[in-house]
């Protein structure tokens, strides 16, 4: 939010020059700015996206293990092994 208020800011600022050469100069300024600003915020995101992710990823390996209790092989169970329902 910051970088598009500033890009308005600049934008408005340029705009309001006389000058030609010096307006496109200030208008060229203002979106190599905002380009800057975008990509940064967008590799920050990526950033902490991945991140978030590898803590999940972390997490859930080492906290979310079932663990299904065996039963007794003879409890239930046929000559052929197989349990009765």
């Amino acid at each position: 939010m910051d970088a598009l208020k500033a890009r308005q800011t600049a934008l408005y600022a340029a705009w309001g020059q006389t000058e030609v050469s010096a307006r496109n100069t200030a208008l060229k300024d203002a979106w190599k700015a905002w380009t800057t600003a975008r990509k940064s915020a967008g590799k920050t995101l990526k950033t902490e996206r991945d991140s978030a992710w590898k803590t999940f990823k972390t997490t859930v390996k080492d906290t979310c293990k079932v663990s299904v209790p065996t039963e007794d092989a003879s409890a239930g169970s046929d000559s052929a092994g197989q349990t009765a329902i």
